[in-house]
């Protein structure tokens, strides 16, 4: 068991594996004028994004951002998957242990269809991964636009 740092980390570490995150529902069509003219912005924004927080081990910060990066397993992973748009990895300026990872995805259904059909190579990156972090927490999921 991996120990907790501050409040935000008060429950045990949860593995990204272990977590089964719910669905968000997408708004409607929205309307671009006071014509009603009718322009489907949906379909061109991001609309499912979740939020990690981590507070990582000193000596592990190289890997850590590594494997979180640009260039990391994750988001090669990621990449796989039709939907994924972008993960955004960021540093903590009062804290240097603590990051924050944010993953953009089209749509809920497009974040459950990657787990589904990407299940095993994502719990491998998550086990090989928990080594470079003290704790982790899921801090939401959120839907973007108006």
């Amino acid at each position: 068991m991996r120990r907790s740092i501050g409040a935000s980390c008060s429950l045990a570490r949860q593995p990204r594996s272990e977590l089964r995150l719910p669905c968000i529902g997408l708004r409607g069509p929205l309307n671009a004028n006071a014509s009603n003219h009718r322009v489907d912005l949906i379909s061109t924004m991001p609309q499912y994004t979740y939020v990690w927080e981590f507070f990582i081990a000193p000596a592990a910060r190289a890997q850590f951002e590594t494997a979180n990066g640009p260039d990391g397993p994750w988001v090669k992973l990621f990449r796989n998957a039709p939907g994924y748009i972008e993960t955004i990895l960021l540093r903590d300026t009062s804290n240097s242990l603590r990051y924050i990872t944010i993953d953009r995805w089209d749509s809920a259904d497009a974040h459950a269809s990657f787990r589904s059909r990407f299940s095993s190579q994502y719990d491998a990156i998550d086990r090989h991964c928990q080594e470079f972090t003290t704790c982790e927490n899921l801090i939401g999921e959120f839907a973007e636009g108006p």
